[in-house]
């Protein structure tokens, strides 16, 4: 089971083997948020750019912006980890 989440935080359950024709949530850019271990992303491009960095302070910032569009500029102007 995949736990996704509207913009008013509202949990939307899908069962990944019926979900192939609904793709809209699982694009970076769209107001779904995630839960992955244990953190809470407001969107797929927020968890997307937090994954490659392994800087908390950069972590942080990336958690904290206010939409995909912010969170790509601060994970698109920093170094990748190794």
């Amino acid at each position: 089971m995949l736990k996704l989440f509207d913009k008013n935080n509202k949990e939307i359950k899908y069962d990944i083997n019926t979900y192939i024709t609904d793709i809209f949530p699982l694009e970076n850019f769209s107001a779904f948020g995630l839960t992955m271990d244990g953190k809470y992303f407001k969107t797929g491009e927020h968890a997307f750019q937090y994954l490659k960095y392994n800087s908390e302070e950069i972590r942080k910032e990336i958690i904290n912006s206010n939409n995909p569009y912010d969170a790509r500029a601060i994970g698109g102007g920093i170094d990748l980890k190794e």
